[in-house]
């Protein structure tokens, strides 16, 4: 079947695998992509296939296509249906087109539909070779308890101890060398805490957190709440400043991500929409809404602090020009898959990116042209690390990216009881290091 595409161009539930490990820039994707067209073609194709006309969706796929060119969930629904359609050279053509990705779904396993391509070594061998394990991630941490959702990680001062914040817990934690976990913070006005981010002064620490229901203690009153916490790191992390616009915005706020710009303004990202909050320290703001985006993820600042790099989960990077609020898609090579980002980290000349909606999960290191809109390299860092399940924030430290390997969402999906055991399914948090160098 189809894969099922909340936005119908969206990508989830994929399965796939490293990419190549260098992809160089080509022109042919510096044309602005007109999103819109897209969707709208492959609503048409979503609904002409629920009506057995293959025909027609095929046609309007392939439409689609050419908005977005590499869009993994397009090129898999053509694969499909040209299998369908008895058509295995135009399907094998897909899934070649596939595996150039990177990409490996558990859909090409289907031997009805997709047997012949058991026939074609090269394709096969391709596909396989997505799959294995890649990178020079090493264990940094683990914990000696389950803890509920970690999302974010940041590192102590003068210390070799982390901090982590447990999203389910709705608590700070410091994360021992030893595996052992003390809470550092606990406030009951806090959610779910996600990112962790330290002012230039590394005396105040930035806390990002929101109401899904994954929260511990979750009822519809806290729905589309959001709360951004600074913290005293010599005053015992106590609560130095909270900054509430919940009743100052008409919309659900999840700040999923932030960062801290030198002059102390806050740029918070709003994973329930397309909303970047520029956050004054008297708490005043300006909204910039990112064009062609759904919702927003993780985010970075150039040296200059000219422009910020925020991943959307469904177009990809997007470039923000702070000195006039003018954004765009970025534009990236051919055969680069760059859906279902998450964490964004500036490291010299580049971005680190933690893509966690693609199987296996990875990190990638995108490379930015001269022209700071575009990225001129693809390079994976890692890929399919045993340990991970569902990567999601980290922290550059030095020459090194340090990062969380296993949140665990997914098995916080759908309802679950408060009483029952669900913390004996857990696996222990375990924190990652990754040479950059």
């Amino acid at each position: 079947m189809l894969l099922k595409l909340t936005t119908a161009i969206s990508l989830f539930s994929l399965a796939s695998s490293l990419m190549v490990p260098s992809i160089s820039h080509s022109q042919s994707t510096l044309s602005r992509l007109n999103l819109q067209a897209g969707i709208d073609a492959a609503n048409e194709a979503r609904q002409a296939y629920a009506k057995d006309d293959l025909a027609t969706s095929k046609e309007k796929f392939i439409e689609a296509l050419k908005y977005r060119p590499d869009h993994p969930g397009l090129i898999y629904n053509l694969a499909v249906i040209s299998a369908t359609m008895g058509d295995q050279k135009a399907a094998l053509d897909y899934v070649k087109h596939y595996a150039d990705l990177g990409l490996y779904s558990p859909g090409f396993e289907n031997q009805e539909m997709f047997g012949f391509i058991a026939n074609n070594s090269f394709i096969n061998n391709k596909l396989k070779n997505n799959l294995k394990v890649f990178g020079l991630s090493q264990k940094l941490v683990s914990s000696r308890h389950e803890l509920g959702l970690v999302e974010g990680v940041t590192t102590l001062p003068n210390s070799d101890d982390l901090i982590v914040s447990a999203y389910h817990d709705r608590k700070v934690y410091r994360l021992h060398k030893t595996g052992d976990v003390s809470p550092l913070f606990e406030d009951d006005r806090l959610l779910g805490p996600m990112a962790l981010k330290w002012g230039h002064n590394r005396r105040s620490l930035y806390v990002t957190s929101s109401a899904l229901p994954q929260i511990k203690g979750y009822d519809d009153s806290l729905k589309g709440k959001s709360l951004i916490f600074k913290l005293d790191s010599q005053d015992g992390y106590k609560v130095a400043d909270l900054i509430d616009l919940n009743d100052k915005f008409d919309g659900d706020l999840v700040f999923g991500d932030m960062i801290v710009l030198e002059n102390g303004d806050i740029l918070a990202s709003n994973s329930a929409g397309n909303q970047l909050f520029r956050i004054k320290p008297d708490h005043s703001f300006d909204i910039i809404e990112i064009d062609n985006s759904l919702s927003l993820q993780g985010l970075s600042v150039s040296r200059n602090q000219q422009y910020v790099y925020v991943a959307d989960y469904s177009t990809g990077i997007h470039w923000l020009n702070l000195a006039d609020n003018s954004n765009g898609i970025m534009m990236e090579p051919d055969n680069a898959s760059l859906l279902t980002i998450d964490g964004v980290y500036a490291y010299q000349n580049s971005l680190i990116v933690v893509q966690n909606g693609v199987q296996p999960n990875r990190v990638l290191q995108l490379t930015l042209d001269t022209n700071p809109k575009i990225i001129k390299d693809v390079k994976v860092l890692a890929a399919n690390h045993p340990d991970y399940e569902e990567p999601t924030l980290g922290h550059v430290v030095g020459d090194s990216f340090i990062y969380v390997a296993n949140s665990q969402w997914p098995k916080f999906t759908g309802d679950y009881d408060e009483q029952t055991n669900w913390r004996d399914h857990l696996k222990p948090l375990t924190i990652l290091s990754l040479p950059l160098k």
